[in-house]
């Protein structure tokens, strides 16, 4: 189908060729994690793909929405993107060794979460 056919050609998609970063997103389903046994939220990626898809990417992050308070003391939402393990999910992310690298970003917008790749980038020599 054309889910099928769509991530077959993710597969020969090259950043540095196509001079753009390629980006994709799935929800989680619970899945055992090959190198610690245990469970972890998973992409909820069909086929091959979805058992390989740690090999295509450099970051595989998490988002989800958690209450934290604001500086008057009040609740409020934020959608915080995990950026380093920490928890039940698959993070994988190649800029992971960098010291000082940040852990998460809440509220991001596209070109913070870019700025930081750029920057983790440079850092890494890559």
């Amino acid at each position: 189908d054309t889910l099928d056919e769509m991530l077959e050609t993710m597969l020969y998609l090259s950043p540095s060729a196509l001079g753009a970063n390629v980006i994709c997103t799935a929800r989680a389903t619970m899945r055992s994690d090959p190198v610690s046994g245990g469970d972890v939220q998973w992409p909820s990626v069909r086929g091959r793909f979805g058992d390989e898809v740690t090999y295509y990417f450099d970051l595989i992050s998490y988002m989800h929405e958690i209450s934290v308070r604001n500086e008057k003391g009040e609740r409020d939402s934020v959608s915080r993107l995990y950026l380093k393990r920490e928890g039940d999910f698959l993070i994988k992310n190649k800029w992971r060794h960098i010291p000082n690298m940040v852990r998460y970003l809440d509220n991001p917008s596209f070109e913070a979460v870019m700025n930081l790749i750029k920057k983790e980038e440079k850092t890494d020599g890559n």
